[in-house]
């Protein structure tokens, strides 16, 4: 699950930025609109944040009733790129070097959870990343969490 104590400690940083929690009814939604099911921790993290993220990292999920950034980017790859019907696109990153997306690959969905995968957009290959959206999630935070403090204590 979701770390409580790593998200009391996101809530000083400067950077987060999450737009609310979202009703159950929207989240079957989801599940519906994109014909998979949806995991245990991706579901807590759209209960409690609906989508958003931490300085650098942002995470697709449901803004309110009207928009879903993870329905429309996982539509929009899914036509685009091919990418599996079953896989439900929660990032998209861009660095000096790649440019990926990462998705939750729901056809291996096992006692709730499946794992994160990383598909390389040019080479279209995948490589599993998290065993599941809340190791994912916590890692991520926990990262900018400590490159915020390093930055905060290098101003000082």
């Amino acid at each position: 699950m979701i770390d409580e104590v790593l998200l009391e400690k996101t809530k000083k940083m400067t950077g987060a930025f999450f737009t609310g929690g979202v009703a159950e009814e929207l989240i079957e939604k989801l599940s519906e609109d994109l014909e998979v099911e949806l995991p245990k921790s991706y579901k807590e993290f759209l209960r409690k944040f609906g989508e958003g993220g931490l300085s650098g990292t942002y995470t697709f999920g449901i803004e309110n009733e009207d928009y879903s950034s993870a329905k429309e980017k996982t539509k929009k790859f899914r036509k685009e790129l091919n990418i599996s019907n079953k896989h439900i696109v929660v990032a998209k990153i861009r660095t000096e070097d790649e440019e990926y997306i990462l998705c939750l690959d729901t056809a291996n969905l096992s006692n709730g959870e499946c794992p994160v995968i990383k598909y390389d957009m040019l080479n279209k290959n995948e490589t599993k990343i998290q065993n599941n959206f809340a190791d994912y999630f916590n890692s991520v935070t926990e990262r900018e969490y400590q490159e915020e403090l390093s930055y905060q204590n290098d101003k000082q």
